[in-house]
């Protein structure tokens, strides 16, 4: 067997931009629109927010390679060593870990899904797909090798979390870091509609000083118009468009316009 492309880590090492889009349907298929596009990297399953199991991991994983996309899970504090094992055993190219606080918990999260090769971590290599396709064929070298490239990204959504982020950026395999503009907002007080500004500087100064320290910082939109501004800050890495919210929005607008129609 061999190692299956990781497109975004191939963006990561080589220095190119990369582009994702966020699900959370467990229907394969809506995964599969999405990565036979050919326009996304990879496609990030929500899954800190979607209803879902173990099979349905390895069935969008398999439905993101249909379209040679790489696959990000995001996955929420609780479990999740176990959850980001699962997922990676199912094939995600990259993991995306909500809610830490500290460098210490990040470094605890990372050592549970580094290979647990000399002077590695506690994982181990599951039955499961990745890993042990092809009747178990991959060679151990191959199969640590491709653990250890899934891409690492943190999200910022608490106060604490970003007066840690410097020491954050210091630790080894921290790839991307992302920021949540809601959930911050909850934890500092704020309402995100009325504090724009505010939320907005603190972004740019996440963005800021993932630069200085060297780690890609990564921006969440909700359509392509929002790219530019970040663009002229350097950012490199975006994720356009979430599924729910993408139908909230049709359904908003296309229902009204009907609905005023059939009132005339």
């Amino acid at each position: 067997m061999k190692i299956r492309a990781n497109k975004l880590r191939e963006a990561l090492k080589n220095g190119h931009p990369s582009l994702g889009t966020r699900v959370e349907s467990t229907w394969p298929y809506i995964t599969e629109i999405a990565s036979s596009s050919g326009l996304f990297d990879y496609v990030e399953f929500e899954g800190e927010y979607a209803v879902y199991d173990q099979a349905d991991l390895e069935n969008i994983c398999r439905a993101a390679e249909l379209g040679g996309c790489s696959t990000v899970v995001k996955i929420d504090r609780q479990n999740s060593a176990f959850m980001a094992q699962k997922a990676i055993a199912s094939g995600a190219n990259g993991i995306l870990i909500a809610d830490l606080y500290t460098a210490d918990e990040v470094r605890d999260f990372i050592y549970s899904i580094t290979p647990s090769s000399p002077n590695g971590g506690i994982f181990g290599r599951p039955s499961r797909r990745l890993g042990m396709n092809g009747s178990g064929s991959m060679t151990m070298a191959d199969y640590v090798k491709m653990v250890n490239d899934v891409v690492v990204m943190v999200m910022v959504e608490k106060e604490e979390t970003m007066k840690n982020l410097r020491e954050i950026c210091q630790i080894p395999r921290v790839d991307m870091i992302i920021f949540g503009p809601w959930d911050y907002s909850m934890n500092v007080g704020w309402e995100p509609q009325q504090d724009k500004e505010k939320i907005l500087e603190v972004h740019k100064k996440m963005i800021r000083i993932c630069q200085e320290n060297n780690v890609e910082p990564c921006v969440q939109v909700d359509s392509a118009s929002e790219i530019p501004p970040y663009r002229e800050l350097g950012v490199k890495h975006f994720n356009v468009g979430d599924e729910v919210c993408m139908l909230m929005d049709y359904y908003a607008l296309e229902g009204k316009a009907a609905r005023k129609m059939l009132e005339m």
